[in-house]
């Protein structure tokens, strides 16, 4: 008599196994994929920062000195980096000195990450003098476009999501070999050798041990089946 291979306790175990697996390999990539959305929107508070502090000073100098060139010079040198889509040099109640705007950048997934970091991120620092006057000139305004964020958060988080289901299908198909070899094959060579047995001689066929079980519960209802058979 042979079961169908569908019908094999570690057929089923396999299936047990890898769906809860699978489930939680998902619940704790998905929990990693929002922590690194916290981090990722930190960076972006903390890549303006950075920004408008290498600027402030060149910033503030050519506001005080009224020279648009050095502050078109400044401005020119912050759309270098790739996320700035605004940024602009001057007195709130006057003409900026220099200003310059981009357009966003249209990337596969542009409304997810959107909605995920907000479509851009507004920035203005204050431009004031040396003390003790510390006279107000003017401001550096920065806009940061978040596409560029969101597409490397994204690309991590298929990283980490992919990453942690097959973690777990390997740990599943590990579980499901053991199991196998553990049980689901030696219960079948007990069923193999009872199905030998002549009904009118049970005692003359025992069933052999089967070895690495003598001392678990396999071996011990071997022992007792032969008992039974003599």
């Amino acid at each position: 008599m042979k079961l169908e291979h569908r019908h094999s306790l570690s057929v089923k175990l396999l299936r047990l196994v890898l769906m809860w697996a699978v489930l939680v390999g998902i619940v704790l990539s998905c929990g990693q994929i929002l922590y690194d959305l916290r981090q990722e929107r930190k960076l972006i508070d903390a890549t303006a920062t950075q920004v408008l502090a290498m600027a402030r000073d060149p910033a503030t100098q050519a506001v005080y000195s009224l020279d648009r060139e050095m502050a078109a010079q400044v401005v020119e040198g912050l759309f270098e980096y790739q996320a700035v889509r605004f940024a602009s040099i001057g007195h709130p109640d006057e003409t900026p000195l220099s200003q310059r705007e981009r357009p966003l950048s249209n990337p596969p997934l542009r409304t997810l990450t959107d909605h995920l970091f907000g479509v851009d991120q507004h920035y203005t620092i204050a431009l004031y003098g040396r003390p003790p006057f510390n006279e107000y000139y003017g401001d550096l305004r920065l806009t940061l476009d978040t596409a560029p964020f969101g597409q490397d958060f994204l690309r991590r988080s298929m990283v980490v999501l992919f990453a942690g289901i097959l973690r777990a299908m390997a740990m599943a198909f590990v579980l499901f070999l053991l199991y196998h070899l553990l049980l689901t094959k030696p219960l079948a060579r007990i069923i193999h050798h009872i199905a030998e047995i002549n009904p009118d001689k049970p005692g003359s066929a025992p069933i052999p041990m089967i070895p690495g079980h003598e001392k678990n519960e396999l071996g011990l209802w071997i022992r007792k089946a032969n008992e039974l058979l003599e």
